[in-house]
């Protein structure tokens, strides 16, 4: 299951919450995560978020911070090629 959040006025993603489903089909509520997505900055034409919060949400629906990314560089629309990969040999 996913929930998704976009500000209304200028349709930016602000947050997603995920919710596992398990083998019985039943949403595992215990093992969901949640991910604000803040500091949008426009790189090569596209709104990006400069900072990505990640919670834990139990099965009360509860949030526990886990770790947080902050995006100090980042490059859109590169040319990727082969070499730029590690690939087994």
């Amino acid at each position: 299951l996913a929930k998704v959040w976009v500000d209304a006025g200028n349709h930016r993603l602000l947050a997603l919450q995920v919710t596992p489903i398990g083998a019985d089909g039943k949403p595992e509520t215990e093992n969901g995560e949640f991910l604000r997505f803040l500091d949008h900055k426009e790189l090569a034409g596209r709104l990006v978020p400069m900072r990505v919060a990640h919670f834990a949400v139990d099965d009360k629906g509860l949030r526990r911070q886990q770790l947080g990314v902050d995006i100090t560089r980042l490059e859109l629309g590169a040319e990727l090629k082969p070499e730029d990969f590690d690939r087994p040999k």
